[in-house]
């Protein structure tokens, strides 16, 4: 399974919407462990799988001391489980241990090199860490694995990373294949939404924010940019209308300045 982290709050929508999905791909349960593979005996597998069970509670409830021993000692037992490789890696990612962290995740990807959550995670590590350009070749990898339980995470995390790159015609072709998995993936209509936008694709903008709209709306980027795309088709009624609804349900927020080109 993967866990979600507290989401984190920089200004730009799509790093802002991507980045807590980033930091999500963490575990894919047992397929990405070389526990089994290694031939551990049932015992010294059935201890792995127990430290990392106590090692994830105690980083939920932010005793990331206690879960690095427990971390540890899985590893001692097992020095082949790419889960608790990659466990280990993001463990001193949180804790500000990157050249550790690398190296945890890097591990991983040598024990599970075919295995689509452990290839994710070291993308994602890769494009978190300046390296995004790079990352693509690991979702892509990622991808290829049929037996990957969870692809859209993959696209998610590459269609981040890829504009992140500068590259937003690869993003976009990532998002849209995200859409065919789920079509209603709050996420990919959001960052589809913005990619058109800027691109000055006003009407597509538009259409793919009508079907985000359906779902629960709570961030205030989303609605300033639906009246952003609204005021680039010259509705200015129902740019006024989400303003209104913006300075109602988010007094604080300072919505962005309009584009020297917001309109066609």
């Amino acid at each position: 399974m993967e866990e979600a982290l507290p989401p984190m709050s920089p200004p730009d929508l799509l790093i802002r919407l991507i980045l807590p999905v980033l930091l999500v791909t963490v575990l894919s349960g047992c397929a990405s462990s070389g526990g089994s593979r290694s031939g551990k005996g049932g015992d010294t597998a059935e201890a792995v799988r127990l430290n990392i069970q106590l090692a994830q509670g105690y980083m939920q409830r932010g005793d990331d001391e206690t879960a690095l021993d427990r971390l540890q000692r899985a590893e001692r037992l097992d020095p082949r489980s790419a889960e608790v490789q990659t466990l280990l890696g993001f463990l001193y990612e949180r804790i500000r241990r990157p050249e550790q962290a690398e190296r945890h995740y890097r591990r991983s990807v040598d024990l599970a090199p075919e295995t689509g959550s452990v290839l994710n995670n070291y993308g994602s590590w890769l494009c978190r860490n300046g390296q995004a350009a790079d990352s693509d070749r690991w979702f892509q990898r990622a991808l290829d694995d049929p037996f990957y339980k969870t692809p859209e995470s993959a696209l998610l995390n590459a269609g981040a990373c890829a504009v992140q790159a500068g590259s937003p015609e690869r993003a976009e072709t990532y998002f849209r294949r995200l859409l065919e998995l789920r079509p209603d993936s709050a996420e990919a209509l959001e960052n589809l939404a913005r990619l058109n936008f800027d691109k000055g694709n006003y009407l597509s903008a538009r259409a793919f924010w009508q079907r985000r709209e359906v779902l629960p709306v709570e961030d205030p980027v989303l609605l300033d940019l639906a009246a952003r795309i609204e005021a680039a088709l010259g509705n200015e009624e129902g740019a006024r209308r989400y303003r209104q609804r913006l300075a109602a349900e988010h007094p604080d927020f300072a919505p962005a300045a309009p584009d020297s080109d917001s309109r066609p």
